[in-house]
């Protein structure tokens, strides 16, 4: 019986698993989406639904990156703009904050 040498896994996809880059509806008022584990994205048709003594800057709808509990919050929404940049991962998501901060919200934590 003839024994064929040993090889190695064959691997034909050598991409990273990333999680999925959609934003998803949660129990609230906004849609997140998740980027790494310490890093997502909210969007928030309406952020002072609810609460009338709290107002956005435009009145408008909210964009917020947040990384490690800080939330960098655009006035607009920016979804389409970080779901494209978290294909680079948090990098990427700056770099659409940054390239944006003239739209800048208020309520910013930078």
């Amino acid at each position: 019986m003839n024994k064929l040498p040993k090889k190695e896994p064959f691997i034909e996809n050598r991409e990273i698993h990333t999680p999925e880059l959609v934003f998803k509806p949660t129990r609230g008022t906004n849609e997140v989406m998740s980027v790494t584990d310490t890093c997502y994205v909210s969007y928030n048709l309406h952020p002072c639904e609810g609460m009338p003594f709290l107002i956005s800057d435009n009145s408008g709808s909210e964009t917020a990156l947040c990384i490690d509990g800080t939330c960098l919050i655009l006035n607009g929404d920016y979804r389409c703009e970080y779901q494209e940049a978290a294909k680079k991962g948090v990098e990427g998501c700056l770099d659409v904050y940054t390239r944006n901060k003239a739209y800048r919200s208020s309520w910013s934590e930078d």
